[in-house]
């Protein structure tokens, strides 16, 4: 009875020894089976691909109207009523004000009469000059005067009737101009904009800063001031961004047209002009805007910022190839957003590691994921 005992015994044990070396060996496997897994890095891979590189610098600038146009209706007339005020749009021939008839009628008699005295003065002048020379004529004849003297009244004969002829010409034109005026109270715009500055009011006399301005607005210039450094990057023709309120989802494209070559004598710095077209009337004259000179515009190679690594003085990308990491060395050049140029060690097309880059080494094994 002793021996079936012990045999029972030497089985369990025999068993047991068993079971242990294959949960053992099943330990092992998975262990090497998680060891391979975890060799392999999981990345992500973006294309070296191509984009317009624009290289600029940025600067302030002051709205302006490229055209304006100044009514002003001289001084000493009594203004009847005013049409208009700042900000108004007009058209040619709309109303601007009306001058008062009785002070016109004045204005009129005043200039005529004196007008008149300075044609007349002249006329007079005229007759003695005319007069001397006919003298003169009869002089030289006779020996009396020499040729030089007769010349000099000729020439001076000459110059009064010059001054007639304009004197009577200034006469004609302004006395006809404001006796049409007269008929003609109402003084209309001469050009189509909007109205910049009103200094005109009705019931008072007019002075010499008596004037409406008037000013298209749908075509400006931006006035900028740069640096030395900075105006030899320019050359007319090249595009500037211009930023209303400094606000980077609202942009207008302007042109540089113009340039000081001399620098401003109290900042040092050199005046700009870029003309901008603004028919959506998205820009005011006065106000200040941010304006990007764009100086350089070429296609370049560029990669995700976050590819690029320093080693060093040294700059890496690592690239994806048959499952496995290698590192190139790379130039860089501007960067655009979240994008950096490459301008030396990539070809378009190359796959380069983004996301899991600062985990590999050259050859490491790795997965590509989304």
């Amino acid at each position: 009875m002793r021996r079936p005992k012990k045999r029972s015994i030497i089985t369990l044990t025999i068993m047991t020894l068993l079971i242990l070396v294959f949960i053992s060996g099943c330990s092992a496997s998975s262990d090497s089976v998680d060891e391979t897994v975890q060799q392999a890095v999981p990345v992500t891979v973006e294309l070296v691909q191509e984009m317009t590189i624009e290289e600029s610098f940025l600067g302030l600038g002051r709205i302006e109207a490229q055209t304006s146009i100044t009514v002003q209706p001289g001084a000493q007339q009594m203004v009847e009523e005013v049409y208009v005020k700042a900000g108004d749009v007009v058209e040619v021939g709309d109303q601007l004000f009306k001058l008062d008839q009785e002070s016109l009628e004045l204005n009129y008699n005043a200039l005529e009469s004196q007008l008149r005295t300075i044609r007349d003065t002249i006329y007079l002048q005229y007759l003695d000059s005319k007069n001397t020379l006919e003298n003169n004529e009869v002089l030289l004849s006779q020996g009396a005067i020499s040729k030089a003297q007769y010349d000099a009244s000729l020439t001076a004969l000459r110059q009064v009737e010059k001054q007639y002829y304009d004197a009577a010409t200034s006469y004609n034109n302004q006395v006809e101009n404001v006796k049409m005026g007269i008929s003609d109270r109402t003084i209309t715009s001469p050009v189509s904009g909007k109205v910049a500055a009103v200094n005109i009011v009705a019931n008072e006399n007019t002075t010499a800063q008596s004037t409406i301005v008037i000013i298209n607005d749908e075509s400006v210039i931006a006035i900028s001031e740069v640096t030395s450094d900075r105006i030899n990057h320019l050359t007319i023709g090249d595009s500037a961004s211009i930023y209303p309120d400094g606000d980077p989802n609202k942009v207008v494209i302007g042109e540089v047209v113009r340039f000081n070559e001399i620098p401003n004598n109290v900042t040092g710095l050199y005046e700009v002009e870029i003309a901008i077209n603004n028919e959506a009337h998205e820009l005011r004259t006065g106000e200040y805007v941010e304006v990007d000179f764009i100086i350089d515009e070429r296609v370049g190679l560029v990669v995700p910022l976050q590819a690029v690594q320093s080693s060093g003085e040294k700059r890496l990308v690592y690239i994806s190839s048959e499952n496995k990491a290698y590192s190139k060395e790379v130039m860089t050049g501007q960067t655009i957003e979240n994008m950096i140029e490459i301008t030396s060690g990539l070809e378009i097309g190359e796959r380069v590691i983004v996301r899991g880059s600062t985990y590999v080494k050259e050859g490491t094994e790795i997965i590509e994921v989304e």
